[in-house]
């Protein structure tokens, strides 16, 4: 029964031990840890007992109890398929929670090395990572690159995945390819998400990362704890599919803040304005967004060290240009800067950073 304070009193407020401890169902004790996880200090509490209780103590032994059951399970099975740039990062941070089982597989099996090397298990094929796994994320460049991984008769990873296990698939795919993984998984009675991040080495490498994710929220909630390890926030979009789209509609506004700056940095050539201190003041300005003012200052020097490379820059838009055409909507400034990206891959940027786009527009003013 809840404790009634006098009028005008102070409840006091919490413990400041390392524990709280109340009395649980039976008069046994649940102690609740400075991390949220609960132990029960008698697991085998009897029916009898906790209809014992009134509505609102049991309420609270049965949360406790569920969270105290999350704790025991929070250790998984995680497979990580390509191990790329990002890939690589997101498994490395897996293995060092400590709390996981992780395998990994990679096209070039030299890449799973060095992760072999701080604990991981590496596979030769993509069903041998993915069989007896909770849980298989894949990061890999392209729709034929994820057709290949996931669905190629033998050595697939879905195939080998038993019912219940869920598919994640964090690669910058097309919605089209989202949809028809998605179909294929629910054939096999696997659960699948598609949960493309945003950021690029820097983020995998501190956990910022953020995820879009499309798919049933209730799996979603089940593997957001993992998805948080490795990323700074977990973003639900909707069904199937909409985590790729909303990756897509992401990755178009930012090239296109891109090529907008690169232009207009470019055509200040033979003025008396100095590109340096116009980037200071346009930074300063509400005009520009974090994300064009940042690369307006690396368009300033003459290295483009890549972090998101151009010819994934062209990809993605070739993608989101696709997915717009499927539905006769309407991309006039998503084409174009698809059609500049494009350009500036033949003439030999395409594995610079995207920044690197100016140098098209600076052979231009330069003729």
């Amino acid at each position: 029964m809840r404790r009634r304070w006098p009028s005008g009193s102070r409840r006091p407020g919490p413990s400041p031990a390392r524990h709280r401890e109340r009395p649980s169902p039976q008069g046994r004790t649940v102690r609740r840890t400075p991390t949220g996880a609960v132990s029960v200090a008698d697991k085998q509490l009897s029916g009898a007992g906790i209809h014992n209780l009134t509505g609102e103590q049991q309420s609270d032994w049965h949360e406790d109890h569920r969270k105290h059951c999350y704790h025991r399970r929070s250790s998984m099975r995680i497979a990580v398929l390509g191990l790329g740039a990002m890939g690589s990062r997101m498994a490395r941070r897996l293995l060092a929670t400590g709390e996981h089982q992780v395998r990994v597989w990679n096209r070039t099996a030299e890449a799973a090395q060095p992760l072999a090397e701080a604990g991981a298990t590496a596979a030769a094929t993509p069903a041998a990572a993915a069989v007896q796994s909770d849980l298989v994320l894949s990061m890999v460049r392209d729709d034929d690159a994820g057709r290949a991984v996931w669905l190629t008769p033998g050595t697939g990873a879905l195939a080998a995945m038993a019912p219940g296990t869920i598919a994640v698939d964090c690669s910058t795919v097309t919605p089209a390819f989202s949809d028809q993984l998605a179909e294929r998984c629910v054939q096999c009675g696997v659960e699948f998400l598609d949960a493309p991040v945003l950021g690029s080495r820097p983020q995998a490498d501190s956990g910022a990362l953020i995820f879009l994710v499309g798919g049933d929220p209730a799996v979603g909630r089940r593997i957001e704890p993992v998805l948080r390890q490795i990323g700074g926030a977990v973003h639900h979009m909707g069904p199937a599919g909409t985590g790729a789209r909303m990756k897509l509609l992401v990755n178009s506004l930012f090239a296109v803040q891109v090529a907008a700056v690169a232009e207009l940095l470019s055509a200040l050539h033979d003025t008396n304005l100095e590109a340096a201190r116009a980037v200071e003041v346009l930074a300063a300005t509400p005009v520009a967004s974090p994300a064009a003012a940042t690369a307006a200052t690396a368009m300033l020097g003459r290295a483009f060290p890549a972090a998101f490379p151009i010819d994934l820059v062209a990809k993605d838009l070739r993608y989101a240009v696709a997915d717009a055409a499927s539905r006769q909507a309407t991309v006039v400034l998503t084409n174009a800067t698809a059609d500049t990206f494009q350009r500036a891959i033949s003439k030999g940027h395409g594995q610079d950073n995207i920044t690197g786009v100016v140098q098209l527009f600076r052979a231009a003013t330069a003729t």
